[in-house]
């Protein structure tokens, strides 16, 4: 089947995939849990956490011996009053609890957060998010910078560094570190004098920065680099009609004195992205379209250009079917193997897939195949019943938010969110916890 989606700036025909992975028929996780059949293969890696704590956002990172990086945001405060930020590591068998070493890192404050972490090529850990550090005020006032060489689970070997902005954006800031290690940052200022968009990049033993836009509507920043160490960035915009796009971003090197941009596609209510990169340096894009009334409501992309990708006639890409009433894509992470074939990570709210393309992947006819992660109802331990409750007291596992995605030795490594609803005699009472979760499929 032919479908068109109207791109601004990209010319190309979109053609459904053949054997398009439309997500099966299934439902939310009740609290009576499950073994998992054999399907599900994750965990909860920090569930005891010190204090107990809710988390979201988690970012994942891999050496090329198997070791797997870790770091999410806590966003309730745990019986110590923190916020924290945790970062764990495991060595082996990550499938194994026992297996994984957390610290916290920081305390973020009651509006800090927003984590991003990444590996460069030398095995140094990069990290940043946002503190609050006045709780007289609705917002973050510092932006951190962290990096560890090495015993990364020692908090000693960390050093961070903080800039005294004030006014940021409750914004997660991206993160990217070029070939030779050097890490660069995209953030948003939110004070009502300057809605500024920033470039902020390591010069030499300080930092320096460029100005992007002064456009509040600037948001969803995601940033790489590739072996040329020019930052590649794609966020959402608002356009000329106000409704939102999404839009690829080169920079002219790693400092980024010059860039171009491109808008690609119409956004929605909900849409969402993920930006990955080539062994080359050629970007590559999920991308979920949101849900409206019109026929590419909650339908997905994967996009692709080899050169000349300000232009947006250089890109090509597949259209999914979309995914059925009553579900939508919660979480979507690409990623590229050492072959450069996309895995691309989806959430729906009720189950998690690995959709994989081995070749010809944005062209027609190309072949994607779907594998099952994990559904809901096969999630133990059953999260918590709702208190108080004497009549048909139920709770509800839904996976796949904030996905992160990443590939080593032929196995994919997933860390996502997963949320908890309580009912009570058939009526919704609240939320439960909300947990990060760890996968892994070969």
């Amino acid at each position: 089947m032919k479908a068109k989606l109207l791109l601004l700036g990209l010319s190309a025909l979109l053609l459904a995939c053949g054997n398009n992975p439309t997500p099966p028929p299934g439902g939310g996780g009740d609290g009576g849990g499950g073994d998992g059949g054999g399907v599900s293969r994750a965990i909860f890696p920090d569930l005891g956490n010190p204090g107990g704590t809710n988390g979201t956002r988690a970012s994942l990172a891999t050496s090329p011996q198997g070791r797997v990086h870790l770091l999410y945001t806590g966003f309730t405060q745990n019986s110590q009053g923190v916020y924290p930020i945790r970062y764990g590591e495991c060595d082996r068998d990550c499938l194994r609890e026992s297996n994984w070493r957390f610290l916290t890192l920081d305390d973020l404050g009651l509006f800090g957060g927003y984590g991003r972490m990444v590996r460069d090529s030398q095995g140094g850990v990069h990290a940043v998010w946002l503190r609050d550090t006045d709780a007289n005020r609705t917002g973050p006032e510092r932006l951190v910078y962290a990096y560890c060489g090495g015993g990364c689970t020692q908090g000693a070997n960390w050093r961070l560094e903080v800039f005294p902005e004030e006014d940021l954006s409750l914004e997660l800031p991206a993160l990217a570190v070029s070939p030779g290690g050097q890490p660069a940052v995209v953030y948003a200022l939110g004070n009502y004098g300057a809605y500024a968009r920033y470039y902020l990049f390591r010069q030499g033993d300080g930092w320096a920065r460029r100005k992007l836009a002064e456009d509040a509507s600037w948001t969803n920043f995601q940033l790489a680099m590739g072996p040329d160490g020019a930052g590649q960035l794609a966020y959402f915009r608002k356009g000329e009609q106000g409704r939102y796009v999404l839009v690829y971003l080169r920079c002219s090197g790693y400092a980024c004195e010059q860039w171009n941009q491109v808008d690609l596609a119409p956004a929605t209510y909900g849409a969402r992205f993920s930006l990955a990169l080539s062994s080359r340096g050629s970007p590559r894009l999920a991308f979920y379209y949101g849900r409206d009334s019109s026929p590419d409501a909650r339908a997905y992309y994967y996009l692709a250009c080899e050169g000349g990708c300000t232009s947006g006639g250089n890109w090509q890409g597949v259209r999914f079917e979309p995914l059925p009433r009553g579900r939508e894509v919660v979480g979507l992470a690409l990623a590229l193997d050492p072959q450069d074939r996309p895995r691309l990570a989806l959430g729906d709210d009720y189950q998690v897939q690995l959709l994989s393309c081995d070749g010809g992947c944005a062209q027609a006819g190309a072949s994607w195949q779907a594998a099952l992660v994990e559904e809901g109802s096969q999630i133990t331990p059953p999260p918590p019943l709702p208190s108080g409750c004497q009549n048909n007291p139920r709770a509800f596992w839904y996976p796949g938010y904030g996905m992160a995605l990443a590939l080593q030795g032929g196995v994919a490594r997933l860390a996502y969110d997963v949320r908890s609803l309580q009912s009570c005699n058939g009526a919704y009472v609240g939320k439960g916890p909300r947990i990060i979760r760890y996968a892994e499929t070969r």
